[in-house]
C-alpha cells in the first residue's frame, strides 16, 4: 500500500503514469568488494542531479537512490550494537521498509510484517531502525517521510542457502504485501518493501541526488563495501513523486517509459491462472498476482523481471525476454539466433520502450537496451578491472590511459558482467549462449506450420449474406462512398494507405449527430515525453508484423509444444489464407468460427445478450479444446452485424477473466474494417488474424468495373499491404520524399556523360600542361549550379527535380565551355565529325590505362567500407572517431592525391617531348615535395590532434578515441604522397597496372587484416588501426621503387604502352 496511491478521480488514469530519468551502474568486474565503489557511484549520482528534477522547493526532489550488495561486516557491526549476533553472510537477508509515519501506523505495519514473516516460516531476527538526517529535506519531502527500518531474517533450516534462500523472501515477501493490502489499519498508509535480499539491498528517498550522502547516514560509513552499485537520479513526467517510487527498484535502474505497457499488463495478467513453474511449484499462488498495479511502469517491469528470475530464469536471458533485439528483418543474425528470438516471441511479446535499464541481483551486472534504441547507455571499461555505464559521459573522472575499451549499446542490445569470471561479456555471447541451451531451430522447423502448408478446404461453404444485396450488407456494414473511394480504392491500386492529417477536426465521434464507425471512437495513444521519431530503415529493422495462433507455451519452461503454433506472417489475411485456417486438421489444432450477429426484430437488449452469449459460447468451445476462434460479422436477412471491434474485445476481455485467455488466438471475418486504423484497432484489442471480406469485395467489384488498373487478385494483395503498412508505420519517412529522392537521380543519371566529357577535356588540357583551364570550368560552372538551384527551387517550386536540373545542366555548361575554351586557345586541336567516331585501337590504349585505375579506384573505395564495416563493430564511440577522422584526413589528402594528376600530366608532356630525364625530374621534384608536405602535416596534428577532433564534436570519448586513430593514419600522408607519384609517372609510360598492382597488394595483404586484427588485438585503443594505412603505403612505396628500378635497368620503364 503507499500513502499517496493514486486513485482514479474524474478523468486522471494512474495506469498512464510513466516516468524517465538518469542511471548510472558501476562495478569491479573481479567482483571485490571496496567502500570506493560506493563512493563513486554516489558521486556518479550526484554528477546526473541535473536530471533529475526537484519541486519549487529546490531542496524536495523527484526521487534518488542507490542499489548494492549487502554490506555484511556493517550489519555485523550494526547488529552488535542492537545487541545480535548476525548469522554468517547468505544466512540472512535484509529488508528495506518504508512504514507510516506515526506510531500506531508503525506498530500495525510491523504486526503485518511479523505475521507474514511467520506465515511464510522465515525468521524474524531483529528490527533496525535506519538512522537517517533530514534536516535538509524540503518541507514537501520531509511532510511525507515515511519511517525507515530495516528488518533482519534468518535463513530456515529446510532452504539452502543462494537462490533457494532470495525465493523464500521473495515469498515472503508478496505474502507480506498481499496481507498489508487487505489490512483496513493500513488503509491510505504508506508500507513499502524496497528491497529483501540476502544479496542486494536499496536505499532510496524523495530525495536530490546530492543529499543522499547527508541523509542515508549509512552510506558513509567505511565498512559499507559493495563490488556493484546502481545509481538512479529521477526525472517523473508523468506522476506526481513519493518515496516508493523512487529508484532503484528491486532489480532494475530505469531510463524511459514503456509505451506498452497497458498491453503488457493485460497479457501477464491473462497468463497467470495458466502459468506452471517446476521451481516454485505450490508457491506459485501465493506470488500472485505478479504485478503491482499501483507502480509505476518501471516498477510493473521490475515486477516481471524478479518474477522470471525467482521462477529459474537467468538474470540477462530474463531482460533479454522482456527486452529483445530486433529479429524478423535482421538479415545478419545466425539462422540459430533467429530461431532463439522467435521462440522468445512465442512467450512474451516485447517490452518497448524507449527504456535502457541496468540490472542486477549482486552477483552479476547486465544492461540492456530495447530494440528502438532512443535513450543512450554509454560504457567504460577500465584497465584496473572496473566497469561503468551511465546515461552519458562525464559521470565520473576517468584517465583515458586507463580506457581499456568503450561503447553504447545499440538498440536491442544487452551486456553483462559476470564478477565469477571476471570479464564483460557483449551481447553477441550472451545471445548466442542462450540460443545454444535448446534445439529452438529444430523445436520451430518441426512443430511451427505456416498459412501455405495447411490445407485447402475441400468445398468452399456458402456465406451467410450470400443472398444479400451488395448496397444492403454495405450499409449494414456502416459504408459509406468516401471509403470506397478515398481508402479502399487507393489503398488497392498503389499499394499504399491514403496521406492524411495526424489530427481530425470533425466532431469527435461520442457528440456527433451523424451514424460514425464503431471504430471512430478509439484514438491512438501516443507517447507523452519526448521521443524523437523512429527512421524508416529503423522502423523496418524493428517492427515485426509477425503473429501466431494457437495455444501458447508455459512462460516459466522451455518445451518444444510452445512452438505448436501457426505463423502468420502478417495480420492481413486474403481469402485463401482464411479459408485454410477455418478448415485446418492437424494434430494439437482447433478451429471454431462463432457469428456476432443478433435478430433486427430481438428488441431491447438484443446486443449486449448477444455479446454475452458469444463470450460464453467461445469460452465453452476453448475449454473444450478450441485455440483458434474465429469471429465472423457476416448478416443474413433480418440480422444486425455486432461491430467486429466490439466482439474481439468482449471475447478478449471475458477469456482473461475466465483465465482462458492464453489457451486461444483470435482471427474476426469483418466487414466493417477499412482503414490501417481500424485494423490498428482490432490487433491493439488482440486480433490475430484480420480477413476484411467486405473491402475485398468492394476491390473485386472496382476491379470487374474497369475502375482500378490492376486485376483484383493485384488490388488485394495491395491493399493487404497497404493495411500491414499502415499498422506498422506511424511516424516514417513520407512517400513523397522517396519519390522526390527517385525523381532527383534519374535526372542526375541524365548528366553522367556531360560529366565524363568534362573529365576527358580537363584531361586533355592537363596533358598539354594547362592546369588553370579545368579549374576556371569548373568555377563557372560550380556559379551557373548555385544560380540555377535558387531559381529551380525557389521562383520556379520545382523541388528536388530543380535542383536536379541546376546541377544536370550546370555540368552540361561545363563541357559547352571546355569545348569553347579548346576552339579559342592554340591547342592544335580541332574538333570534327570524325573525331566522335569510335576508333578501336585508340579505345584499347585508353582503356589499357584507364580500366586498372578505375578499379584501383574501386578497390581503395571498398577498402574504406571494409574499414569502417570494422570500426562499426567496436561501438558506436569508435566508429564515430573513425568517421570524423576519415573526413579530416581526406581534407589532408588533397596535397598528396593531386600528385598522381600533376606527375601524369607533366610526366607524359615531357616523355611525348622526348626527354624522359625531366619526366624523372618530375617524378622526383614531386616525391621530395609529398615528403616535405606530409611530415609538416605529421607534426602539426601531433600537436593540435584534441582540438581539431572537438571541432567535430563535444563528445570526450570520442575525441580521446579520435585522437589515437589520426596519429597513426596521419604519418600516411608521407607514404602515400610518394606512391601517389609513382603511380601518375607509372600511367604516364603507359604502365598503369603497376600503380593498380600495388594498391590491391597493400589493400590486401596490410590494409585490411591490419585494420581488422588491430581491432581485434587492441580493443582499448585505436592507434593499432590507425597505423595499418601507412603501414600499407609504405609497402606501395618499397613495390613502387623496386618496379621502377628493375625497369630502369631492363630499359623498358619509357616503351610506349
Amino acid at each position: 500500500m503507499q500513502a499517496d496511491s493514486a486513485q482514479q478521480q474524474g478523468l486522471y488514469r494512474p495506469e498512464f503514469d510513466h516516468d524517465a530519468c538518469g542511471i548510472g551502474a558501476l562495478a569491479d568486474i573481479n567482483g571485490e568488494r571496496h567502500h570506493q565503489i560506493l563512493d563513486d557511484a554516489l558521486s556518479i549520482l550526484v554528477n546526473l542531479e541535473h536530471r533529475g528534477g526537484t519541486g519549487l522547493e529546490k531542496n524536495t526532489g523527484d526521487g534518488a537512490g542507490i542499489l548494492f550488495q549487502v554490506p555484511h561486516h556493517f550489519f555485523r557491526k550494526e547488529a552488535q550494537k542492537c545487541g545480535q549476533i548476525l548469522p554468517a553472510e547468505g544466512d540472512y537477508g535484509v529488508a528495506m521498509l518504508f512504514f507510516p509515519q506515526d506510531d500506531k501506523g508503525v506498530e500495525d505495519a510491523r504486526r503485518v510484517f511479523e505475521e507474514g514473516c511467520a506465515e511464510a516460516g522465515v525468521p524474524l531476527l531483529f528490527w533496525r531502525e535506519v538512522p537517517v538526517d533530514p534536516h535538509d529535506l524540503g518541507e514537501t519531502a520531509r511532510a511525507c517521510m515515511p519511517t525507515i527500518l530495516q528488518a533482519f531474517l534468518g535463513r530456515p533450516d529446510d532452504t539452502p542457502a543462494g537462490d533457494a534462500f532470495e525465493r523464500r523472501l521473495y515469498v515472503c515477501r508478496r505474502t507480506i504485501e498481499k496481507k498489508a493490502d487487505a489490512e483496513f489499519a493500513l488503509r491510505d498508509k504508506i508500507f513499502y518493501v524496497c528491497s529483501m535480499s540476502s544479496r542486494t539491498i536499496v536505499y532510496k528517498g524523495m530525495l536530490v541526488a546530492t543529499q543522499m550522502r547527508r541523509f542515508f547516514i549509512d552510506l558513509n560509513d567505511a565498512a559499507v563495501k559493495t563490488a556493484v552499485a546502481l545509481v538512479h537520479s529521477r526525472y517523473s513526467t508523468n506522476t506526481t513523486p513519493s518515496w516508493e517510487r523512487a529508484h532503484p527498484n528491486r532489480f532494475i535502474i530505469h531510463n524511459g517509459e514503456i509505451n506498452t505497457l497497458k498491453g503488457n499488463v493485460n497479457w501477464i495478467r491473462a497468463r497467470e491462472p495458466n502459468l506452471y513453474s517446476p521451481v516454485l511449484q505450490h508457491d506459485l499462488e501465493r506470488v500472485m498476482p505478479i504485478i503491482n498495479r499501483e507502480g509505476s511502469d518501471s516498477a510493473i517491469l521490475d515486477n516481471v523481471l524478479e518474477f522470471l528470475v525467482m521462477n529459474g530464469r537467468p538474470l540477462t536471458r530474463a531482460a533479454s525476454m522482456l527486452l529483445p533485439e530486433p529479429w524478423d528483418h535482421n538479415d545478419s543474425l545466425s539462422e540459430e539466433r533467429r530461431a532463439y528470438d522467435a521462440y522468445q516471441s512465442m512467450l512474451m511479446e516485447p517490452w518497448d520502450g524507449p527504456a535502457a535499464i541496468a540490472f542486477t541481483d549482486g552477483r552479476t551486472l547486465g544492461a540492456a537496451l530495447d530494440r528502438n534504441g532512443l535513450r543512450p547507455a554509454r560504457y567504460y571499461v577500465t584497465r584496473d578491472g572496473r566497469f561503468m555505464l551511465a546515461s552519458e559521459v562525464g559521470t565520473i573522472e576517468v584517465r583515458p590511459e586507463n580506457i581499456l575499451t568503450s561503447g553504447c549499446l545499440g538498440p536491442g542490445q544487452m551486456l553483462e558482467v559476470d564478477f565469477a569470471r571476471g570479464r564483460v561479456i557483449y551481447n553477441d555471447e550472451l545471445r548466442a549462449r542462450y540460443a545454444k541451451e535448446k534445439p529452438y531451430r529444430d523445436w520451430i522447423a518441426e512443430e511451427t506450420l505456416t498459412v501455405d502448408a495447411l490445407d485447402k478446404p475441400a468445398a468452399a461453404t456458402p456465406a451467410e449474406d450470400a443472398e444479400v444485396p451488395a448496397a444492403v450488407r454495405m450499409a449494414k456494414l456502416g459504408y459509406h462512398w468516401d471509403d470506397v473511394d478515398e481508402v479502399v480504392r487507393p489503398m488497392a491500386q498503389q499499394g499504399k494507405a491514403p496521406l492524411a492529417s495526424m489530427g481530425i477536426d470533425a466532431p469527435l465521434a461520442c457528440l456527433s449527430k451523424k451514424t460514425r464507425s464503431f471504430y471512430d471512437y478509439f484514438y491512438q495513444l501516443f507517447a507523452q515525453v519526448t521521443n524523437p521519431p523512429i527512421d524508416a530503415l529503423r522502423e523496418h529493422m524493428v517492427t515485426s508484423t509477425t503473429l501466431y495462433l494457437g495455444n501458447h507455451g508455459n512462460l516459466l519452461e522451455d518445451s518444444r509444444a510452445a512452438c505448436q503454433l501457426v505463423r502468420l506472417e502478417r495480420p492481413l489475411l486474403n481469402e485463401e489464407e482464411f479459408d485454410r485456417i477455418c478448415a485446418i486438421d492437424r494434430v494439437g489444432f482447433k478451429t471454431r468460427r462463432f457469428r456476432a450477429v443478433y435478430r433486427r426484430d430481438a428488441g431491447e437488449g438484443a446486443l449486449q445478450a448477444a455479446l454475452k452469449q458469444l463470450a460464453e459460447d467461445v469460452e465453452a468451445a476453448v475449454r473444450d479444446g478450441v485455440n483458434i476462434v474465429v469471429l465472423s460479422d457476416r448478416a443474413a436477412a433480418g440480422e444486425v452485424p455486432v461491430p467486429s471491434l466490439l466482439a474481439v474485445g468482449c471475447v478478449h476481455n471475458h477469456l482473461i477473466r475466465a483465465g482462458v485467455r492464453t489457451f486461444a488466438d483470435i482471427v474476426v471475418e469483418c466487414g466493417d474494417a477499412v482503414s490501417p486504423h481500424d485494423f490498428a484497432a482490432l490487433v491493439g484489442y488482440s486480433a490475430s488474424g484480420i480477413y476484411p471480406y467486405n473491402a475485398h469485395a468492394c476491390i473485386r467489384d472496382l476491379a470487374a468495373r474497369g475502375d482500378l488498373d490492376v486485376t483484383a487478385e493485384q488490388g488485394i494483395a495491395n491493399y493487404n499491404k497497404a493495411a500491414t503498412a499502415g499498422i506498422v508505420s506511424i511516424m516514417s519517412t513520407p512517400e513523397e520524399a522517396v519519390q522526390g529522392t527517385l525523381a532527383y537521380l534519374t535526372v542526375c543519371f541524365i548528366g553522367i556523360p556531360f560529366i565524363t566529357a568534362y573529365n576527358i577535356i580537363s584531361s586533355v588540357f592537363r596533358g598539354l600542361g594547362d592546369s588553370k583551364s579545368p579549374m576556371y570550368f569548373i568555377a563557372v560552372a560550380c556559379a551557373a549550379n548555385i544560380a540555377l538551384d535558387v531559381l529551380f527551387i525557389g521562383p520556379m517550386a520545382l523541388g528536388p527535380v530543380g535542383a536536379a536540373l541546376g546541377t544536370t545542366l550546370s555540368q552540361t555548361l561545363s563541357v559547352i565551355v571546355a569545348l569553347f575554351g579548346i576552339r579559342r586557345h592554340k591547342t592544335g586541336l580541332r574538333l570534327s565529325r570524325q573525331n566522335f567516331r569510335p576508333r578501336k585501337g585508340v579505345l584499347g590504349r585508353i582503356l589499357k590505362i584507364g580500366l586498372p585505375v578505375a578499379v584501383q579506384d574501386g578497390c581503395i573505395q571498398v577498402a574504406f567500407i571494409i574499414i569502417t564495416i570494422i570500426a562499426n563493430h567496436r561501438g558506436l564511440v569508435d566508429s564515430a572517431a573513425v568517421g570524423i577522422v576519415e573526413k579530416i584526413i581526406s581534407a589532408m589528402f588533397i596535397v598528396p592525391s593531386s600528385m598522381l594528376a600533376a606527375v601524369s600530366a607533366l610526366s607524359a608532356q615531357n616523355l611525348g617531348a622526348g626527354k624522359p630525364e625531366r619526366a624523372a625530374q618530375t617524378l622526383k621534384y614531386a616525391a621530395m615535395i609529398a615528403t616535405g608536405y606530409g611530415i609538416a602535416v605529421v607534426l602539426v596534428i601531433e600537436l593540435v590532434a584534441e582540438p581539431l577532433l572537438g571541432c567535430f564534436t563535444t563528445d570526450a570519448a570520442v575525441v580521446l578515441m579520435g585522437c589515437q586513430y589520426i596519429r597513426g593514419y596521419i604519418v600516411d600522408t608521407i607514404f602515400a604522397g610518394i606512391h601517389f607519384s609513382f603511380t601518375g609517372y607509372f600511367a604516364a609510360c603507359g604502365k598503369s597496372y603497376i600503380g593498380f598492382l600495388h594498391n590491391i597488394i597493400a589493400i590486401v595483404l596490410v590494409r585490411v587484416p591490419g585494420s581488422y586484427l588491430a581491432s581485434r588485438l587492441f580493443a582499448g585503443t585505436l592507434l593499432p588501426m590507425g597505423l595499418a594505412a601507412p603501414a600499407g603505403s609504405l609497402l606501395s612505396v618499397m613495390i613502387c621503387v623496386a618496379a621502377y628500378r628493375w625497369m630502369k635497368r631492363r630499359g623498358t620503364l619509357y616503351t610506349a604502352a
